[in-house]
């Protein structure tokens, strides 16, 4: 949670490689805070690692995983294995890869069970509207 007076820059970046430099979206420059990486000769698999490397090595308080698709679960277990002592909470509520990670580590948020129920309302919800 951002401190009072800070700036949500302060505490969220978006890391983007220029690998897909062509397929960025129209609003990125809505964020206060965005990081690009380089293309890795014009490699994709070396240019995405190069980005994760940059973005899970440096300091948190915690990792918030939302939605996605493969890469997400790869950046959470590498977050886990960089960042072992910092909290990780997948967010089921958009479904696609957080809600498989979330799914898939029930202990997740033992020591946060207020979370816990708020969440499990909002990914309850979520599957009951979907069907």
């Amino acid at each position: 949670i951002a401190a009072e007076g800070s700036s949500v820059g302060d505490h969220v970046v978006m890391f983007r490689t220029l690998h897909y430099k062509a397929d960025f979206p129209d609003d990125m420059h809505a964020f206060e805070r965005v990081v690009l990486t380089k293309n890795v000769e014009n490699d994709k698999d070396k240019s995405l690692a190069l980005m994760r490397a940059e973005m899970l090595g440096g300091e948190f308080s915690c990792g918030i995983f939302i939605g996605g698709m493969e890469g997400v679960e790869l950046e959470f277990t590498m977050f886990r294995s960089l960042q072992p002592q910092c909290p990780a909470y997948p967010i089921p509520t958009t479904g696609a890869a957080a809600s498989r990670i979330y799914e898939a580590n029930s202990t997740i948020f033992e020591n946060f069970p207020d979370l816990v129920s708020e969440l499990t309302y909002l990914y309850l919800m979520r599957r009951l509207l979907a069907s």
